[in-house]
This record gives C-alpha cells, sequence and structure tokens, in this order.
C-alpha cells in the first residue's frame, strides 16, 4: 500500500502538471490568433472599439470556456490590442509560475 502511494502521488502530480502546461500553450496559441484578428480589424477606418471588444470576449469564451479581459486602443496611428486570461488551475501546481496568460498585438491603422 505504501508503495503504491509513493508512486501515485507523484504520478498524479505529474501528469497534472503536464495537462496544466498544455493547455496553458494551446491558450496562448488561442490568444494569439484572437489578438491579432482583434487588431487587424480595429486598424479599419469604420471600426467601433466596443463591438470589437465584445467580440473579442464571446469569441475566447466560445475557444476556451474562460472569462477574458480584452484592452483594445488606437493612438498614433496604430491598434493595439491586450488580452488577459487567468490560468486553468490543475491542482494549483503551477499558479506560482504562471498566474495568467496575457497576449498582445497590434496593427497599422488604415486609412
Amino acid at each position: 500500500m505504501a508503495e503504491f502511494l509513493f508512486l501515485v502521488i507523484p504520478l498524479i502530480i505529474c501528469i497534472s502538471g503536464s495537462v496544466q502546461v498544455s493547455w496553458t500553450g494551446y491558450s496562448k496559441t488561442q490568444l494569439r490568433v484572437e489578438a491579432a484578428t482583434a487588431a487587424f480589424e480595429a486598424g479599419q477606418p469604420d471600426s467601433d472599439l466596443s463591438n470589437i471588444r465584445q467580440k473579442v470576449k464571446v469569441n475566447v469564451a466560445a475557444r476556451l470556456k474562460a472569462n477574458s479581459s480584452p484592452v483594445v486602443n488606437v493612438q498614433n496611428g496604430l491598434s493595439q490590442v491586450e488580452i488577459k486570461l487567468t490560468a486553468w488551475n490543475v491542482l494549483g501546481l503551477l499558479n506560482v509560475f504562471v498566474p495568467s496568460i496575457t497576449v498582445s498585438s497590434h496593427a497599422v491603422n488604415e486609412t
């Protein structure tokens, strides 16, 4: 019984850590795509920033089943989008190192 516990507990910790690292990588990729798309849309002449912000929140919720806090800015001929997402918690293993995922992107404004 003791040998079983010495084997299973580290195995569960390793598996949950692997799941959290995998989810973090997948989420970061999805957020990069969404940030780049939103930055491009914000750079269009007839763009509505509040509409883009809402669209980003809906898309991130659909892709990752998580709430995000997008920030969309347009200044000096450059559209900037930053999306922050709280990291997924699997046994709280990596929350010390990766408490949240933040991705930013930018695009030149069209005239």
